[in-house]
């Protein structure tokens, strides 16, 4: 009888020692983050991925009470941080701050390693909308003026394009298939040539980010025909979108995660974000640096980019880039 008690007492004991086991995560949510997180930039210092994502990571990093450490990762365009990252342990403590180029763009001209479904969104917190810009010298004082020129024109008007195969490359040639204009294409290695080519008239019009266009149109040497989502700083510019033309218009900037990172790390970041964008002081941080602050949270982001990234890749076939 001992023994059989004794017996029913280790089965009762196991039991129970594994029913609290189970309920223990749902008793207790795991402490995140414990240490520093390493936030990529695939880009050099001083840039505007770079710029915001020392922002986010100084405000975010003290509510989290844990620093944020941004280590820059540069080369092949964005592709050497960007297949790091892809790579890394999804535990939570490696981020990336992603780009339209090395996240959308990059994995559908070649093979490089990781695609979209390589990350988990975790949030937008900037929007850099596109602007097509024109000299302030020129004749057109609106798109359909514009339009209405290359029309009549075919191949005499001319595009100061940021490079072939860059997003804001892109973006303007889909602009170009919808209105059925034929441009002459002026491919430069980056936006700060494809601006000075545009401010000297060597090209007619550019597509140009924020921190490019801004202080120009700011100073009057160039004008804005249209943008990509609606602006406070300039409520007379239409939208691509007001004016009948699909896609998106607006790049951005945000964090991402490598594919596994628990969920519910992926929420702190995002709610803590969230948190973060009633402050301030960090609107004003984002906004001096032409960065307009504009959050979209982990489900509602992650949806966006995949509506881009099937749009780009419309693109890019028609225009024959991808390999």
């Amino acid at each position: 009888m001992n023994y059989l008690k004794m017996f029913c007492l280790i089965i009762f004991g196991g039991i129970l020692i594994i029913g609290i086991s189970l309920l223990q995560p749902v008793g207790a949510e795991e402490k995140y983050p414990t240490k520093p997180i390493n936030l990529i930039v695939p880009y050099p210092p001083g840039g505007d991925t770079d710029l915001t994502a020392r922002i986010w990571a100084e405000y975010v990093g003290k509510l989290l009470e844990q620093p944020i450490v941004v280590l820059n990762k540069a080369g092949a365009g964005g592709i050497t941080g960007t297949l790091f990252v892809a790579q890394a342990n999804p535990d939570g403590y490696t981020l990336i701050q992603g780009s339209c180029g090395g996240n959308l763009v990059g994995p559908q001209l070649t093979k490089v390693g990781y695609d979209l479904d390589s990350f988990m969104a975790v949030c937008q917190i900037a929007a850099y909308p596109g602007g097509l810009a024109v000299h302030a010298d020129s004749p057109w004082k609106t798109l359909e003026e514009f339009i209405r020129d290359a029309k009549n024109n075919p191949g005499k008007l001319s595009f100061g394009s940021t490079g072939v195969s860059t997003w804001n490359a892109l973006v303007a040639k889909y602009w170009q298939m919808q209105a059925g204009i034929k441009i002459k294409d002026v491919h430069f290695q980056g936006a700060a040539p494809a601006m000075t080519a545009l401010m000297g008239k060597h090209c007619d019009f550019s597509f140009l980010s924020p921190q490019n266009f801004v202080p120009q149109v700011k100073g009057k040497t160039l004008r804005l025909l249209a943008v990509g989502e609606l602006w406070e700083e300039y409520p007379e510019i239409p939208t691509f979108k007001n004016l009948g033309y699909k896609g998106n218009y607006t790049s951005w900037s945000g964090t991402l995660a490598p594919k596994g990172t628990p969920i519910n790390f992926i929420k702190k970041l995002s709610d803590t974000t969230m948190r973060v964008m009633k402050d301030p002081q960090y609107i004003q941080a984002l906004n001096k640096i032409n960065s307009k602050p504009s959050f979209k949270g982990y489900e509602e982001w992650q949806e966006d980019l995949q509506q881009q990234y099937k749009d780009l890749g419309m693109v890019i076939d028609q225009m024959g880039l991808r390999k």
